[in-house]
Parts: structure tokens; sequence; C-alpha cells
């Protein structure tokens, strides 16, 4: 068995080294991505205090380390400061604060483990796709490859619902050592929200292809991809997951369709919706979808959601500035559950995280971490969206901004219901999209010194928009 690992490994990285020849560092970015989601820590990992090694912290290690040298060779595209990177330097550095600021050994160093997994990483996945050097050919790849994560992770969870384990791969993913979600389509991280996010990116970067493919292509997509994607949506039997799909389908069909069908069509599918939430609201509520989870507690999961505001307010005006330390919720929430002045049963929430990342973040972080996080994503999104209306650009290049806002509209139902930023690989996708959008809206900057390495600057640039 190691052997055939050997070579798989091999195999994996003369393949990635031909891609990053192709792709740079932009190819490099989406590897490191596409790593962590199929082959994340629980398909491999080497036990190293707060930091286990895994194949995509590994390989985002050497990424920054080819990053340092396209530098210094100046194969990257060195761009001036912008609001978006400041907000995020603050952001690194409050959270770093809050970090070290409390108990950060408490549970294993669980604080310094969230810290470095899902604030660093994806703040270093940010500035190297902010640096990239690409253009529209590179984008067009990256939509496919995104595309075909997509079909991979819907027919993973189809495959899951109906029961099929001898066809999931990695079998971790259906393993019932692991019980939570057992029976939905859970996917590789093993989360049905995170998972529900990805698919509904996927379906978004699939449908980027549309204006280039044709009639033939264009059935395909429409006739084979989307339905296998909204299959994957729904077999993760996640309420947040269907709104979040939807969401993002809306805003890729409703922004791309001509201006005279956009109202009657949003209209027409609002109204849809609403029918149907009318008619199936029971059913909408409470159904089986855990293996170890009945109907009933799927309806009793709803009640939970006024307790968790509850006492995330009561948690949140006890500190208020800086929270009550990153990853510390579960043990600072403990004295909270005791208050007799609420008509709510709070010991329910007890073995429970927060389930709202905006809470969660506003408990743990205050209203510093909180703020500057939104202020982040409201560029981004701003930006994004300006750069979906410059009509003059290439639309390649226009569809990473589109691309982008049908993320934001995948992961905010989500968000809302669940803590998505403690799923596992949620913030390096959204930040690598961010710095992508940002590397898009920000022209690079014209160098004086070493001529050698302007020139080489100068022809990569040249290359941008080609």
């Amino acid at each position: 068995m190691e052997i055939f690992a050997l070579i798989a490994v091999l195999v994996a990285i003369v393949w990635g080294a031909v891609v990053m020849r192709r792709g740079g560092l932009l190819a490099g970015c989406a590897i490191v991505l596409f790593a962590g989601i199929v082959f994340g820590p629980p398909f491999f990992n080497l036990p190293g205090g707060p930091m286990p090694i895994t194949i995509d912290r590994a390989l985002l290690g050497l990424l920054l380390i080819i990053y340092g040298v396209y530098r210094w060779l100046g194969w990257t595209e060195p761009r001036s400061m912008t609001a978006a990177d400041l907000l995020l330097v603050v952001l690194i550095g409050i959270m770093t604060l809050n970090v070290f600021s409390h108990d950060w050994r408490i549970n294993r160093s669980q604080p310094l483990s969230y810290l470095l997994f899902f604030w660093f990483m994806p703040a270093a996945i940010y500035w190297i796709a902010r640096h990239a050097s690409f253009g529209v050919r590179e984008l067009q790849w990256l939509f496919a490859a995104f595309a075909g994560l997509g079909i991979y992770l819907a027919a993973t969870a189809v495959l899951e619902a109906q029961g099929l384990c001898q066809l999931v791969f990695p079998r971790y993913i259906t393993s019932p050592r692991s019980l939570e979600f057992l029976g939905r389509g859970r996917g590789p991280l093993l989360n049905p929200p995170g998972n529900g996010v990805l698919m509904a990116l996927c379906l978004s970067c699939g449908l980027m292809m549309w204006p280039r493919f044709d009639r033939r292509g264009k059935m395909l997509l429409a006739a084979g991809f989307a339905p296998l994607m909204l299959a994957g949506m729904y077999f993760t039997l996640t309420r947040s997951v269907w709104m979040g799909g939807a969401a993002a389908l809306a805003i890729v069909a409703g922004l791309s369709m001509p201006r005279r069908l956009r109202t009657p069509a949003i209209v027409g599918g609002l109204i849809a919706c609403a029918f149907v939430v009318a008619v199936k609201w029971d059913s909408l509520m409470a159904f089986k979808r855990d293996k170890n989870l009945s109907a009933a507690e799927t309806a009793d999961s709803t009640t939970l959601r006024p307790i968790f505001a509850y006492v995330a307010w009561q948690m949140f005006l006890d500190r208020p500035t800086m929270g009550c330390g990153l990853a510390h919720y579960s043990d600072e929430q403990k004295p909270f559950l005791h208050d007799r002045s609420s008509e709510l049963v709070l010991s329910k929430a007890r073995p429970y995280v927060q389930h709202n990342a905006v809470l969660s973040l506003l408990v743990e972080t205050g209203m510093a971490g909180l703020t500057v996080f939104l202020l982040l994503i409201a560029h981004w999104v701003r930006e994004a969206w300006r750069l979906w209306r410059q009509t003059s650009t290439p639309l390649e290049i226009r569809q990473a901004g589109l691309v982008f806002l049908a993320l934001m509209a995948g992961y905010f139902p989500n968000s809302m219901f669940h803590d998505t930023t403690i799923i596992a690989m949620m913030n390096m996708v959204v930040f690598f999209w961010g710095g992508l959008v940002v590397n898009l809206m920000t022209p690079p900057e014209e160098s004086d010194d070493r001529p050698a390495r302007a020139s080489r600057s100068r022809q990569i640039a040249s290359r941008q928009f080609s």
C-alpha cells in the first residue's frame, strides 16, 4: 500500500510542476485549495503539536517559497497597497492580539490552531493571489477546474445520500468513525454546509463557460452539469445550502441575462420560491437527514437558534470590545447557560458551538474583530461589483467578479445558520477569490530599479489581458 501511495505522490508532484509551469502562482493556489478540499486532515496528517502537517499545509509552505523566488526574480506584478490589504493587515493583527491576550494554550492550543489555519493561511493565499500574474486563458482554466471539482463534489454527495459508499472516494467520507452528518452529502470536508458553499461556487464557475460554448456545450451545461450540481446541493439535506445555492444561481442568471428579462425572471423566481415554501413548510422544518437524527430532532434544531442568539448577546455585553477570545466560546458560554431570567431552555445549547458566523466573531473577537471582518468582505463585494460592471474589460476578467458575488450569495445564508469561519477551507476559498478580485482591480506598478526584473514584469503585464 505504501508503494502505491509513494507512486501517487510522485505523479502528483510531476503533474503539479507541469501545472505550475503553465499556470504560475494562480495554478499553485488552485492546487493548494483542491488538495485541502479533497485530501485534507482526515485523509492524511502527521501530528505536530498545534499545527499537524497535512498535504495542503505542506503545499502552501512550498508555494510561499516559490512566491518568494518569483518575487525576487521579478516574475510577479507588484501592486500598491489598497484598502482591502490594509483591512486584512488590521484583521490579522486583531486576531493575533486576541489570541495572545487570552489563554492560547487551552484545549491543546486550539486558539493558536484557529489563528494559524483559519486566518494566517487564508491571508497567505490571499497575498499570493493578490500578486499573481495571469491572463484570460488562466482564468478560463480556473473556471473549468472549479467546475470539475464541482462535478466530483456533487456526484459524491449523491452517492453518499444514496448509500453507495463503495463508490465514494476518499473512503473516510462515509466512514462510521465520524458520525456527525453521516447519511448526508457532507463531502470530503465532512460538513454539508461547507460542501454546499463549494458546490454553489463550482456551479457558478461552470456557468461562466456558457458564452464560450456552442449549442451542444450549452445543452450539456443546462441538461447535465447544472442538474447534477443542484442534486448535489439538495442531498446535503441542509436548508441553508438550498438557500445559498438558489441565491448564487439567481445572482449569476440575474446579472447575466438581458435587462428586459431580469425583473420578470426575479419576480417569477421569488413567487415560485414562496409557493414551494408555503406548500412544503412542514416537511422543510422536519425531515430525517442524518442516519442518527430523527425528523423530530431536525425540527427541534430550529428551536436552538433563539437560544444561541440570546447566549451570544449576553456574552457580547459582558466583553464587547475584544470578546472572550478566539476558540473560547464553548468554555466561556457555560456561566451564561445558568441565566434564570430567560424563559428559554438555555441548557440545550451546552453541547454546541455557536451556529452563526457573525455572532461567533462578535462573541469571540468583539466589535473590533467583527467590524473589520465585515468591512473587508464588503470591500471585496464592492470591488467584485465594480469589476463586473466594467463592460470594456474582457468577459473572463469581469466574470471573476461575478463568481465572487455568487460565492458570497452562497456563503452568507450558510453563515447565518453555521459558523462558516471554522469550517475547513472556507476562509481559504473566500480569501483566494477576494485576492483574485483585488488583483484584477489594481493596476501593476512600474519599477525603475533592476531593469532586468522590470523588463520581465512588463512582459508578464503585456500578457495580462491577451
